[in-house]
């Protein structure tokens, strides 16, 4: 029996081995899908930013999308874009051009990979909806980088509104198209919205259209301007200098479109950028939507910005007929007005900030007296996330360094001592008593949402939905 047992341990334990050798495998293997399913999933937010992929009806065939390769004399390098060639494409005929500029973080290939706009032409190409044409994507990054801000100027990083007409001349050489600014709508998002009203305006002469999604018209320095004198700053601020373009549009006669999201702050420049483009001759027309300033508000509209660019291209701008002293004049002024109705919009803007800002002053102080002592008991660490929620949830000026960047809702400042103490149980969950205490103090709600899985940052973004509930009257 002795002998019997002494041979069973070595099969044991090999078995044993055998056992946690598999273990591990599987485990790996588990890991590896993982990761792998991880990295898939990262792959195709980066791509399509969560939306689905465009599907192409029956029967409407894809076109094709190039990259082509030059040498830009205003960047002094080889350069590159992506045309894309729709359905039914035929080197016979002539093609007009739709040029987009990307934002920042951004890429060319975000037009189709996000907005899906070749699918999108193709659709509606083949249900006569718009006429045929060929959608140009210049690169408007830094040395590839797609966190870059060139800002499609002439600037500190780079000729890069040059560089767009250095793609126009090339495409022009390469593709069957019209080579007409009756022919040309530049258009983009964003930064590229920006972009393209300014590389629009600056060269009248080459396009006959603009459309700015989300735009900007007044230039900081920022980026590729962050040495930029006064001067170069109002050369590139089209709210400065449009209203100085009259003779130019007039002449040659000009179409832009300009939208923006409700949400989005750059949206109140809308109606005296507009104001100052009608009192100089151009047809232009500006919508607000519902949104904020991402690709859930760009990705809604491709359709109608195809549309509104297949009908500047078919029916092209025609010059302002010379107008009389008096009705420049009143052109003139009606740009005036608009420009000085949206200053006074942003001073009333201001005035109800400051008013703000002084209640939330009080407000916080009294806050952060009655939480000073709770303070002390809490880790650097822990300090470091309540100012950044503090600095970035409210807005406010407290201590040193921190500067109000937006109006402050009053009653979410009220409501401090209740967001310290959120803040407190997340990054130490044995201080129960302590929040209950600061609860107490601050007469806010006795009962505490339940938060004891979540992290300090979960709890910083989701504190006004957790307030609005906490506070919400039985039966509202």
């Amino acid at each position: 029996m002795a002998l019997t047992s002494g041979a069973r341990r070595p099969a044991r334990r090999r078995g044993f081995a055998h056992t946690r050798a598999i273990t591990a495998a599987l485990a790996v293997i588990w890991v590896g899908v993982g990761l792998v399913s991880a990295a898939r999933y990262v792959d195709a937010y980066y791509q399509h930013r969560g939306f689905a992929i465009g599907k192409r009806p029956p029967g409407v065939p894809a076109g094709r999308l190039l990259t082509e390769h030059f040498f830009s004399p205003a960047l002094g390098r080889t350069a590159d874009y992506e045309v894309y060639v729709p359905t039914g494409f035929s080197p016979a005929r002539r093609y007009p051009v739709f040029y987009l500029l990307h934002g920042s973080p951004g890429r060319p290939e975000n037009f189709v990979r996000i907005a899906d706009m070749d699918v999108r032409l193709d659709t509606l190409i083949s249900r006569g909806r718009v006429r045929p044409m060929l959608l140009a994507f210049p690169d408007g990054r830094i040395g590839g980088s797609l966190l870059s801000n060139s800002e499609w100027a002439n600037a500190g990083r780079g000729k890069f509104e040059s560089y767009v007409l250095d793609v126009v001349r090339d495409l022009d050489s390469r593709f069957p198209v019209l080579p007409a600014r009756a022919a040309r709508v530049l258009g983009g998002y964003s930064e590229g919205g920006y972009g393209a009203i300014n590389v629009g305006l600056h060269h009248v002469d080459t396009f006959a259209g603009i459309q700015s999604w989300s735009g900007y018209y007044v230039q900081n320095r920022f980026a590729s301007f962050s040495h930029a004198d006064n001067a170069q700053l109002a050369a590139n601020s089209p709210l400065d200098y449009a209203a100085t373009l009259g003779p130019g549009i007039q002449r040659l006669g000009l179409r832009a479109f300009l939208y923006s999201g409700v949400r989005d702050p750059e949206s109140r420049q809308l109606p005296a950028m507009v104001g100052l483009l009608r009192a100089a001759g151009a047809q232009a027309t500006y919508r607000v939507y519902p949104g904020s300033h991402d690709w859930t508000l760009w990705h809604a509209h491709v359709d109608e910005m195809l549309t509104v660019a297949s009908r500047d291209l078919r029916r092209p701008p025609r010059p302002v007929q010379r107008l009389s002293g008096a009705a420049a004049r009143r052109a003139a002024r009606r740009g005036h007005l608009a420009a000085l109705a949206a200053l006074a919009f942003q001073r009333q803007q201001a005035r109800q900030h400051t008013a703000l800002l002084r209640v939330c002053r009080a407000d916080t102080s009294a806050a952060l007296r009655t939480a000073a002592s709770l303070t002390a008991g809490i880790s650097a660490r822990g300090t470091r996330i309540i100012d950044s929620h503090l600095a970035y949830n409210c807005r406010v000026a407290y201590g040193s360094g921190h500067t109000p960047l937006a109006a402050v809702p009053p009653l979410l400042c009220r409501r401090l001592p209740y967001v310290i103490a959120i803040v407190y149980h997340a990054v130490r969950r044995r201080a129960g008593a302590v929040t209950q205490r600061c609860l107490r103090d601050s007469g806010a709600p006795e009962r505490l949402p339940n938060i004891r899985r979540s992290r300090a940052r979960r709890a910083a973004g989701t504190v006004p939905r957790m307030l609005s509930r906490s506070h919400r009257r039985p039966g509202a």
